[in-house]
């Protein structure tokens, strides 16, 4: 069996580090590779055409992200290695957090077809939120993640949210529109968010849903407890929060806001975002993995 094994060369040394331990644990398992470093599709594209079994992404949820458009393209088999700073899509594909074990996975692991998000076009996995969890990631630089880690995001976010005020957010879900005024809109693909926390219990890669959840305004003392809820709990659980089940939606923001899916900045709104079921091939275990 062959693959390439993609390394996005901006995306800090974690990759790098263990290259040679990549490639030792994918061949061992039975999948050669060859290792490609690039961010930029047309090169990943290049590469594809000639063929192969398996499109490895070795990093975090931005470098998976980055390779999304060219597996769907090309449909081939997406597997994930997580040596990212939170790694929520092998989080929520189930793939072990060691490098030998999703090595096993990436070069044994069962083919199976997930949905995707786009938000503007543009694919996602996990999913894709629109006001202050967005303006955050718009903060955190790669320098500052390469250095600092999922602290980089803490500190964005303390600056933040000493001076993000909630919005006022036109909604259109599956055609039916309402008003509000929210912190965050999070169109949710997954149940997992980042790390581990769920933000959307119960939503799945195969139902063919978006689970939107919108943290509405509540004052600041609200806001926190919404979002310690989620940090205490790993899951969303509070009463000031809403949540509807669509395919397509639409969010205009005034003013504008920015938008992020996995954990990228994506821009401005407005946004439109919807699911292709069944629309990405990803590598999964077929059982119990270490």
């Amino acid at each position: 069996m062959t693959g390439i094994l993609l390394i996005n060369p901006r995306a800090g040394g974690g990759a790098w580090r263990v290259l040679p331990r990549l490639r030792r644990a994918l061949a061992d398992a039975g999948l050669n590779v060859e290792v490609i470093a690039t961010d930029t599709p047309e090169q990943l594209t290049h590469h594809l055409a000639a063929g192969c079994d398996r499109l490895v992404v070795a990093g975090g949820d931005g470098t998976i992200n980055s390779a999304l458009g060219t597996a769907i393209q090309a449909s081939v088999p997406l597997a994930v290695i997580p040596v990212g700073t939170a790694n929520g899509v092998a989080r929520e594909l189930g793939v072990p957090l060691t490098i030998e074990g999703a090595c096993r996975v990436a070069a044994t692991g069962r083919v199976c077809q997930v949905d995707y998000g786009r938000a503007n076009g543009r694919p996602f996995l996990l999913m894709a939120g629109v006001g202050f969890d967005a303006e955050v990631v718009r903060r955190v630089g790669q320098p500052a993640k390469n250095a600092l880690g999922p602290f980089a995001y803490v500190a964005a976010g303390l600056f933040t949210i000493a001076h993000y005020r909630p919005v006022r957010v036109r909604l259109s879900a599956d055609g039916v529109a309402s008003e509000i005024r929210a912190h965050v809109v999070i169109a949710a693909n997954a149940e997992t968010y980042t790390y581990d926390w769920r933000v959307a219990p119960g939503a799945s890669l195969t139902d063919g849903m978006l689970d939107v959840c919108i943290f509405g305004e509540a004052g600041w003392l609200g806001w926190l407890s919404q979002v310690s809820s989620v940090l205490r709990h790993r899951r969303l659980d509070h009463r000031q929060v809403r949540r509807l089940r669509a395919r397509a939606i639409r969010i205009e923001a005034q003013p504008a806001v920015s938008v992020q899916v996995d954990g990228d900045h994506a821009g401005q709104t407005p946004v439109e975002i919807d699911v292709v079921p069944g629309g990405i091939k990803v590598v999964v275990p077929r059982g119990p993995e270490g």
